[in-house]
């Protein structure tokens, strides 16, 4: 190798020395903010302000970049050591902005913020203690919301709907299609105002609607708040809402003659329906039998049909008389009184169909949660689980007088039989998925729920907005004295280049 080849390689080490410096200086450093901001975003709490603080760090880099240029053409004439000076000393300017802005105009928001929560119920953390550990508040939060959605079943900020079942249209809470209310009733939409929910034509939740997070909050807040103002005046919500609902069913009131006109009969009436009739809704048409509600749950006559073929079935299986035997001979051994009414229907049990069931059980006389067990509440707890509320009519709770008792009547409604069809029951002793093998979730108390809300309602508004700034302070603190040294480093690489390069000129003259 000739003392050209040995200069030619010197200058290109001094080349790549030169890139791999600069590059290590504020390029690295604006790599390790993005990552930082990257992984707020994960937590779910920065989607906007993360990029904001990293685009305040680029613009410094900018300006680094253009200051070095300026820096290149007005001192070109000055030797590289003053050059390389003033360049760093930029870059130290350009670090320490953003560190200064934070520790004075975020500080102070935070001072306020500080102030501002002092006895509501939320420690609100000093700004010493959140610049040291945002991200592991951070994380805090999403664990926070993450268990509330998690315990309750819940599908993101707004949830989501499958439509309805009788394929009647939805809308958003600006929709079009709702009804135009009755008897002095304007129309009543829930929750309007809890973000953006899909609604039927009577204002209820779509029945395929999947409570998010905002619905969610939303009517257990009611639920709750209203059930202590009513407790505050000495009186008990739910009996207050049992007896508007009974006086609704008084001969003369609103639901009575709500229930005399086409818009309920042609969901709840008796009479047979054209399996070819169509009705135009918004400009459509729907097969007028499908907005039948019947065709969705269990009628009397659908359950009567199926016991009366269950116990026909049964009467016909020799294991059935064995069973019989069986008790009959267990009770006397255990010296059991068998009541005359159930003992007359094993002798019968051949016989037996839902008349005789419903009989023998009301000759019982037995007690269920206070109420006695009977036909009716037999039929109500199997309305628990099969039931429909037409989405073309009102229910009968939207005709309550008192705005907050119906409020209220709503949101029960959505929380534990519209939970139950949606895997989201939000109110009772287990909550969540419920369902036939799983009990569910342990429910959070209302204290606890409302300090959640108020937690994550505080910090989804000042964790997105400062949270980003407190990652970039920590990465400037942490990497940015990388930035002025990479950057004198840089500028002596890029001398000892060009006096290399200055050789191979000299040299390749001469030759």
């Amino acid at each position: 190798m000739n003392s050209i080849d040995i200069v030619k390689a010197k200058a290109t080490l001094f080349r790549v020395l030169k890139v791999l410096t600069y590059l290590t200086g504020f390029p690295l450093l604006l790599y390790f903010a993005k990552s930082d901001a990257a992984v707020l975003k994960t937590i779910g709490i920065t989607a906007a302000s993360a990029d904001t603080a990293y685009n305040v760090l680029f613009m410094c880099f900018i300006a680094v970049a253009a200051a070095q240029i300026a820096v290149g053409f007005a001192m070109r004439k000055t030797g590289f050591v003053t050059r390389s000076l003033v360049a760093a000393a930029v870059a130290v300017a350009a670090v320490l902005t953003p560190v200064l802005y934070v520790e004075n105009g975020v500080k102070a928001e935070f001072d306020k913020m500080q102030e501002k929560y002092a006895g509501s119920g939320y420690d609100f953390a000093r700004y010493e203690k959140q610049v040291s550990d945002f991200a592991g508040r951070a994380n805090g939060y999403e664990s926070a919301l993450g268990g509330f959605m998690s315990a309750y079943n819940l599908s993101g900020e707004d949830g989501y709907s499958d439509g309805n079942l009788d394929k009647t249209p939805t809308a958003g809470k600006d929709g079009n299609i709702f009804l135009k209310g009755f008897g002095g009733f304007e129309h009543y939409t829930f929750g309007v105002n809890a973000g953006n929910a899909v609604y039927s034509m009577n204002g209820l939740y779509s029945d395929g609607y999947v409570f998010g997070f905002n619905q969610a909050k939303y009517i257990l807040t009611t639920y709750h708040k209203t059930a202590d103002l009513y407790k505050a005046e000495g009186l008990d919500v739910e009996t207050e809402l049992q007896k508007a609902l009974s006086d609704l069913d008084l001969d003369g009131s609103v639901w009575k003659d709500y229930q005399k006109t086409e818009e309920y009969l042609r969901a709840y009436g008796d009479s047979a329906v054209d399996k070819d009739a169509k009705i135009e809704i918004d400009g459509k048409e729907y097969d007028l039998y499908k907005l039948r509600a019947d065709n969705y749950y269990l009628t009397k006559d659908e359950v009567k049909t199926m016991v009366d073929k269950l116990f026909a079935e049964l009467s016909e299986n020799e294991a059935m008389g064995e069973l019989v035997a069986l008790i009959k001979g267990a009770a006397g051994l255990l010296g059991l009184e068998i009541p005359k009414e159930l003992t007359d229907v094993l002798d019968d049990y051949k016989n037996l169909g839902y008349d005789g069931l419903i009989a023998a059980i009301e000759a019982l006389n037995v007690e269920i949660g206070g109420k006695t067990l009977n036909e009716e509440t037999l039929l109500g707890l199997i309305s628990d689980f099969s039931f429909y509320q037409a989405p073309s009519s009102y229910p009968k709770m939207f005709f309550i007088a008192d705005e907050t008792l119906r409020e209220y009547a709503y949101a029960k409604y959505l929380a534990t039989k519209h939970g139950a069809v949606v895997g989201s029951v939000l109110i009772g002793d287990s909550v969540g998925k419920v369902t036939l093998d799983a009990a569910g979730n342990f429910p959070m108390a209302k204290n606890e729920l409302a300090s959640l809300f108020q937690r994550l309602e505080i910090e989804s508004e000042f964790m997105p907005k400062y949270y980003p700034w407190l990652a970039v302070r920590a990465n400037l603190i942490k990497y940015g004295g990388m930035a002025p040294v990479a950057l004198i480093f840089a500028y002596f690489f890029a001398y000892a280049e060009k006096k290399q390069t200055d050789k191979i000129t000299v040299k390749e003259g001469v030759l």
